[in-house]
């Protein structure tokens, strides 16, 4: 409440100089304002898809993450804010204005006035490439004439504070995501109507090359790696199937796992003949040689047979012969040639067994034509085995060779197998990577695709409302708070007495009440009402201290001179004789000794007393003298008088410790003097004039809405 009432007094005291400083402010405001540019504004709005629009990425995708939405759409706000786009608008705008602008007449391109400044602040060199080209090839000539140096035109151009053209204005273009859809609105205010629709118009071409550029660049860059490797890969992978069908066509390997299982079948099968054989042929020798050992019993039966001997060691040889080339070879003609000889032999050989005499006999009792016959057959045995046995021999061999030749085969085969499996896949690997890559690249296509003006910018016809207005009122409003708050702050920072609870704080000592300070200007005229306001208030605030026996003593002193003692006693002494009160005013000026201070027991040493009901006694100030505490405990109420605008300071504090412990406190007041107008307010309530107004703000101030 306090706080409020202290705002509220303040507007009041500074009222007028608060009402000068506003008017002044708006003036000048409402003059500087006079010859504002108007200003015109072109907006697009843009549909992005960045959310919602298809593309092959998010076919079947049911949720949309958020992050990556905003993510997207922050880049491509950042690329449409960003310096290169801006360099190619800057670039293009000024290529087109200088193109298409009048000197003598407004067109929808540029105003005669900024066509004029811009083509005279343009040197010749730029002004021959703008002409005869479009402004897109135009810029991307000026591109190539920048130069990072003060001297340089467009340089100096772009990154200074050039109207239209430069980063910094162009740099006023706004770009705002509409809530939290698919679409940006893209806007740009400036003083030419066509320099604002050309420059929207331009920059909706150039961030939408940038934007795909900057999509497309990762994604190239990968899909050539990914070639690249693929190529490389391929080209390993064809050498080491090459290498291998070298190494299978050297190395005879149709079925390298085939041929290997019918190496071990052919293995089996040879151990399996060769102990078939060996047996044979252990079995029959032994037979033919325990034959042979019964034949001897028959020698002339041998001598007569000698033809069959004979054409039974033929058939053995030739049954050898064959069964030779039977283990060790597919040869049909041979084998039929000997298969012919042999039934000869065979034939032959039985007309002689069918010819021996059955006269002989074997010692068991056994007719010799059986004993040679079985001797034939088991003689036939062993040329088979034996052959058999050689042939499995020269396979054996040709078998130990074919595993000697395998053996590192197979390892060799699994390392190039081995090699090639890698190769394929790393190769399928690659592709796949490829065509992610090629996915990713189709599908920024189409997500830049998207990117689609739904309201294109409009050539604006008629100018915003002007701020003029606005930048009137808030100047008023600036210099306003700038008043009310320097006037504040001098008050919270015054150290001044000034009213009552402020004096109080800062001395620490009782405020019985103030005098007013002379009336000034219109309210001088009124001076002596206040006054006598003033001293009825001195009288009514000490009369509770006047006791029934007389005199009752009061005691005026201060620290310096000067602040109105004097004047504040004869004010109460003429105040006590309009209420019949008999006083006597003694003042150290004329008839109080010096010396009577330093040695007098009471105030009755100082000064005549003859018989009155009040004395009035003003000392001189404390720097002067200092009354002993006899003088200050015979008195019955002192006032120590200090002016309302004077500061409290360490000197002051000393002088008043002096009499503040020598008399007690309920005797002890201090009383302001020249106290302003508010302050005395506070204290006595409303001042001269008593008007209807005054009355109103009285009552606002002080918070007595309801009286009347």
């Amino acid at each position: 409440m306090q706080i409020i009432q202290f705002l509220f007094k303040t507007l009041y005291k500074i009222k007028w100089i608060l009402i000068s400083g506003v008017l002044i402010a708006g003036i000048l405001a409402y003059y500087l304002t006079s010859n504002m540019q108007k200003t015109y504004k072109v907006s697009c709005t843009v549909y992005t898809g960045i959310a919602s629009g298809y593309n092959i990425e998010s076919e079947g995708s049911k949720s949309i993450d958020f992050n990556t939405v905003n993510n997207g759409m922050d880049n491509l706000i950042n690329v449409i804010k960003s310096r290169n786009t801006m360099e190619m608008v800057s670039l293009r705008l000024i290529a087109n204005s200088l193109m298409k602008g009048n000197a003598q007449k407004d067109n929808n391109d540029i105003l005669s006035i900024n066509y004029n400044t811009l083509y005279n602040a343009t040197p010749n060199e730029i002004k021959q490439v703008v002409k005869g080209n479009d402004n897109l090839a135009a810029a991307q000539k000026l591109l190539g004439m920048i130069e990072e140096t003060p001297n340089n035109y467009l340089y100096r151009v772009l990154n200074t504070e050039t109207p239209f053209f430069s980063y910094s204005a162009l740099s006023s273009i706004s770009i705002k995501r509409l809530s939290s859809s698919d679409m940006l609105d893209i806007s740009y205010e400036c003083s030419d109507p066509g320099i604002a629709y050309n420059t929207i118009t331009l920059l909706n071409e150039e961030y939408i090359k940038q934007y795909q550029k900057l999509q497309f660049g990762e994604t190239d860059s990968v899909i050539a790696y990914f070639q690249s490797e693929l190529q490389k890969c391929n080209r390993l992978l064809k050498l080491a199937e090459d290498s291998l069908i070298q190494f299978n066509v050297k190395n005879q390997v149709i079925n390298y796992e085939e041929q290997t299982k019918q190496m071990a079948v052919q293995s089996r099968d040879f151990n399996l003949e060769y102990t078939a054989a060996q047996t044979l042929y252990n079995s029959s020798r032994n037979l033919v040689s325990d034959l042979e050992s019964k034949m001897k019993f028959n020698e002339a039966l041998m001598k007569d047979n000698n033809n069959l001997l004979k054409s039974v060691e033929e058939l053995s040889d030739l049954t050898y012969q064959k069964t030779y080339l039977s283990v060790i070879s597919s040869d049909k003609i041979n084998l039929d040639k000997l298969n012919d000889s042999i039934r000869n032999k065979q034939t032959r050989v039985s007309a002689d067994l069918l010819s021996i005499s059955p006269k002989y006999y074997s010692r068991e009792g056994l007719s010799a034509q059986e004993v040679i016959k079985e001797w034939f057959l088991e003689t036939l045995n062993v040329a088979r085995a034996k052959a058999t046995i050689d042939g499995l021999i020269i396979r054996k061999e040709k078998l130990d060779k074919d595993y000697n030749h395998y053996s590192p085969v197979g390892a060799i085969l699994k390392r190039k197998e081995r090699e090639i499996n890698f190769l394929e896949n790393l190769y399928l690997n690659l592709q796949n990577g490829l065509n992610t890559a090629l996915t990713r690249k189709k599908s920024l296509q189409m997500s830049t695709g998207n990117l689609t003006i739904i309201n294109p910018p409009a050539l604006p016809i008629e100018p915003l409302p002007s701020k003029r207005a606005f930048i009137i009122l808030a100047c008023v409003l600036a210099v306003a708070i700038f008043i009310l708050s320097y006037y504040i702050v001098v008050d919270l920072i015054d150290q001044s007495l000034r009213d009552l609870k402020r004096a109080e704080k800062i001395t620490g000592m009782k405020v019985l009440g103030g005098f007013a300070a002379p009336f000034t200007g219109r309210y001088h005229k009124y001076q002596k009402e206040g006054y006598e306001l003033s001293a009825t208030y001195l009288y009514n605030a000490i009369s509770p201290y006047f006791k029934n026996t007389f005199p009752n003593v009061i005691l005026f002193t201060s620290i310096d001179q000067g602040v109105g003692k004097t004047f504040i006693a004869e004010a109460l002494m003429r105040k006590c004789k309009e209420n019949d009160l008999s006083v006597e005013f003694h003042s150290w000026n004329s008839n109080i000794p010096d010396s009577n201070y330093l040695w007098a027991d009471s105030w009755k040493d100082i000064c005549k007393y003859e018989g009155c009901q009040l004395v009035i006694i003003e000392l001189p100030p404390l720097e002067v003298s200092t009354p002993n505490k006899y003088i200050l405990n015979s008195v019955d109420i002192c006032l120590l008088i200090v002016t309302a605008n004077s500061v409290w300071n360490t000197k002051d504090e000393l002088y008043a410790g002096r009499i503040r412990n020598e008399i007690s406190k309920d005797k002890l007041f201090l009383y302001l003097n020249k106290a302003s107008r508010d302050a005395m307010m506070d204290i006595i309530g409303m001042m001269p004039p008593y008007t209807k107004m005054r009355s109103l703000f009285y009552r606002i101030f002080s918070f007595q809405l309801k009286k009347k």
